[in-house]
């Protein structure tokens, strides 16, 4: 791990009993409500970190859905715009851009992004943290959360029952 001071590393993720990252557009999904699992994310963080397809993806449904949260968004390309005051941009690796954070005093980061910043964040031993929602729904399809193996242990920190049969489960991360 990274020796520097940084901001603690979150990711949220909505699964399935079967083991699916969950899909908003499946119609048993849809009926819960899934938003207050978001709202439980973003009174925690006061940044948020997202990969540039998750960002697309996000502002594809509609207008950007945290205004009032700074969000960085990570990508390769440099020549695209963003569409909110509080976005910024960033080409740096995702260690580099904690880095940044930690000397901006950030205490607490969300990492919105797809399976390939998941990875990153996994290969580069910075994630510290992992909220799941497990849903209770089956899609019998799409995509597994983990499909590679990384070296690193979960340590169960807390187990809550939500409404709707929702469980949400607080994972701290750490590394052989």
């Amino acid at each position: 791990m990274n020796s520097q001071r940084r901001p603690k590393l979150s990711l949220h993720t909505l699964l399935t009993l079967d083991g699916f990252v969950a899909d908003p557009n499946h119609p048993e999904i849809a009926k819960l409500e899934i938003e207050p699992l978001s709202q439980f994310m973003l009174q925690r963080s006061d940044v948020l970190i997202l990969g540039r397809p998750t960002y697309l993806d996000l502002v594809d449904t509609g207008e950007w859905p945290y205004p009032e949260h700074p969000a960085y968004v990570l990508s390769r390309h440099k020549d695209w715009s963003l569409i909110h005051p509080t976005l910024k941009s960033s080409t740096d690796s995702l260690t580099n851009l904690l880095t940044e954070l930690g000397q901006q005093q950030r205490q607490q980061a969300w990492l919105i992004g797809g399976r390939r910043l998941v990875m990153a964040a996994l290969a580069d031993q910075v994630l510290d943290e992992l909220v799941i929602h497990l849903l209770p729904v089956t899609q019998q399809q799409g995509r597994q959360f983990f499909d590679q193996h990384h070296l690193s242990q979960f340590e169960l920190l807390d187990v809550e029952r939500l409404a709707h049969g929702i469980v949400r489960m607080q994972y701290r991360v750490s590394y052989l």
